[in-house]
């Protein structure tokens, strides 16, 4: 069984590696294979990103870094540094940008480097 889910992640990333020609035209399909995602990996992280924006629409003063970290640690076992690169690649690919931008916002005066493209 488990060499049956190993080969459905490499055909699912096979068939993206013809789309990651560059990381600034396809950073998302760059990430799933760096990170050597699943597809179920990957609709984790969307609904991380879901969750987030339930909470941005809902109860906006909740949302804050931390949380959002959280999300991703207990849904894919990632930690911050990870969750950055998923935050850029995200929007870049103009994926859950509202989100993107309050994480972003959410450091203040102390926003990573990496997130300083985010607007």
């Amino acid at each position: 069984m488990e060499l049956e889910a190993e080969i459905k992640k490499i055909k699912f990333q096979i068939s993206l590696i013809g789309e990651a020609i560059r990381y600034n035209e396809n950073p998302l399909t760059s990430l799933v294979i760096e990170l050597d995602w699943s597809e179920e990996d990957l609709e984790a992280a969307h609904d991380c990103f879901e969750q987030a924006e339930t909470v941005l629409n809902n109860n906006p003063q909740d949302f804050n870094n931390v949380m959002f970290e959280k999300l991703f640690k207990e849904k894919l076992g990632v930690g911050y540094q990870r969750v950055k690169a998923i935050v850029l690649a995200f929007y870049r690919e103009h994926r859950w940008t509202s989100v993107c931008v309050a994480y972003a916002n959410s450091f203040g005066d102390t926003r990573p480097s990496e997130l300083m493209s985010i607007t």
